[in-house]
């Protein structure tokens, strides 16, 4: 089985986008799945995303599947249906072909992934990083957006890169950031999620 991953993500050009399929692509090889399996398609911004998501699944082969992976935006419980939700925050409808398992969401957005692996941020910020500057709140998925965001930019401030810039560090952080630690995280359930099914899908 192939698997194509539409991602949200990295909107400013080829040059992100590159590193936003390069960053994912190495996040889900250290998750175990298989690298000649999947392919990474960084779409951009959250609309553009679904409709590449709509494309791809419409002209997708017998021998493969594809899904949808992007921000949740806001906090939404386990039990909920994701679609049922995207129709609500974003007012999409479920395509005809796709389930459940064709959706997943990185909650609240892709940097709380960076709040399970603290000792890694420190290693790429290097001299100056201060952790205790980052949202101390272990179950992640229930970290507001913008406190993440301002946490990185605190815990940055006095390190020769002095800030988080998304453009530059977000799919830095995420090829580095050690996928086997959501295992012990309290509340990475989406999360975890999607690494076992990426996992799954390309055995």
């Amino acid at each position: 089985m192939k698997l194509r991953i539409v991602v949200e993500g990295g909107e400013k050009g080829k040059d992100l986008r590159s590193k936003c399929r390069k960053g994912f692509k190495e996040f889900f090889v250290k998750a175990k799945a298989i690298e000649n399996n999947f392919i990474v398609v960084a779409s951009g911004a959250r609309g553009e995303a679904f409709k590449d998501f709509k494309t791809e699944l419409k002209n997708k082969k017998s021998n493969e599947e594809v899904i949808l992976l992007i921000d949740s935006e806001g906090p939404i419980a386990e039990e909920s249906v994701i679609w049922d939700f995207l129709k609500k925050m974003d007012g999409w409808d479920r395509p005809r072909d796709a389930g459940e398992d064709n959706v997943h969401l990185m909650v609240q957005s892709m940097e709380s992934w960076f709040m399970v692996d603290k000792e890694e941020l420190e290693k790429y910020y290097g001299n100056g990083f201060h952790s205790n500057s980052l949202p101390q709140n272990v179950r992640i998925e229930e970290i507001p957006k913008e406190d993440v965001v301002k946490g990185l930019n605190a815990a940055a401030k006095e390190t020769p890169k002095e800030k988080y810039e998304k453009g530059r560090d977000s799919f830095e952080i995420l090829a580095k950031i050690n996928s086997e630690n959501f295992e012990n995280a309290q509340d990475a359930f989406f999360a975890k999620r999607v690494i076992k099914f990426v996992r799954n899908a390309t055995q």
